[in-house]
């Protein structure tokens, strides 16, 4: 009866590796999603260039649709106050304690805003003074 046990056992060992390994034998292996799947191009690597350069010059061309005229993120920016005014107002901000690097509940006092405001527009008429005083 042992030996009738262990041959029953051999023979359901053998089968589990056989089924284990049968679909490592398919005919289609089974692509891995880390490495991109092979294409067949028909165009060369020039010809892929120029087509993507032709496309880029097409869309640069075009006029925006009516939903891009709308859409502000479409448009470009025009900034409306200067560098030095800009850097000011950031300078004054980190003094206050307002610039940090966490998403903090900090928000600007109206008094603080103010300040900030203020150093902008210092910033903007000294550099008027000076290029009146250089004139």
């Amino acid at each position: 009866m042992n030996r009738t046990f262990s041959a029953v056992a051999l023979q359901s060992a053998i089968a589990a590796v056989i089924i284990s390994v049968a679909p490592l034998a398919s005919a289609d292996p089974v692509q891995d999603p880390l490495v991109p799947a092979p294409t067949n191009s028909t165009l060369s690597g020039a010809e892929v260039r120029q087509a993507a350069i032709e496309a880029r010059d097409a869309q640069l061309r075009s006029p925006l649709s009516a939903e891009a005229k709308l859409d502000p993120s479409t448009a470009p920016f025009v900034s409306t106050v200067s560098r030095a005014q800009v850097r000011a107002e950031a300078v004054e901000a980190a003094r206050l304690g307002l610039t940090s690097s966490y998403d903090g509940d900090e928000l600007a006092t109206p008094e603080q805003l103010a300040q900030i405001r203020a150093a902008g527009l210092r910033a903007v008429n000294a550099k008027d003074i000076v290029a009146s005083v250089k004139q």
